[in-house]
């Protein structure tokens, strides 16, 4: 009787780790596909968050406002390095006066900033394609921000 039951408990040895091998691959790219979407979410919101703190230095140091790079470098130094300031498209207009300078004082100037986000877990692009999203076919989710301020 007790063979019976070591005979039944060693055909099934090993069933968990084929049971884990098969669910191992769905489990990795959950995983994965939920941190990229936790660093794409955290992009957009270090983006707008970045484009607020420039517009106060923009607006009180009107040095700054002519200086593209110097945006980018505050939205990189909110990131904690994970955007890259070379990769980031800064447009900015002087709407008071068009073709002005940038650093007038008392002018409206509108700040246009976009960052091209990479997606790096294959089909997630394809999953989440919808124009309301940002998100292109080949795979790029863009993620911008503006804002107007008026020069002191």
């Amino acid at each position: 009787m007790f063979k019976l039951f070591s005979k039944e408990k060693s055909a099934q040895a090993g069933s968990s780790a084929v049971e884990f091998a098969l669910i191992l691959p769905f489990m990795l790219y959950f995983m994965f596909f939920t941190i990229e979407l936790c660093l794409l979410f955290f992009s957009q919101l270090v983006v707008e968050q970045g484009m607020i703190f420039a517009a106060r230095d923009v607006k009180t140091r009107a040095a700054i406002a002519a200086d593209n790079g110097a945006l980018a470098t505050i939205i990189r130094d909110r990131s904690f390095g994970i955007i890259h300031p070379e990769e980031i498209n800064v447009v900015a207009t002087n709407v008071t006066t068009p073709g002005g300078a940038l650093n007038e004082p008392g002018a409206v100037v509108t700040y246009q900033v976009t960052y091209n986000w990479k997606v790096l877990v294959p089909g997630l692009g394809r999953l989440l394609h919808r124009p309301s999203l940002n998100f292109g076919t080949d795979g790029i989710f863009v993620v911008s921000s503006g804002i107007a301020v008026r020069n002191e």
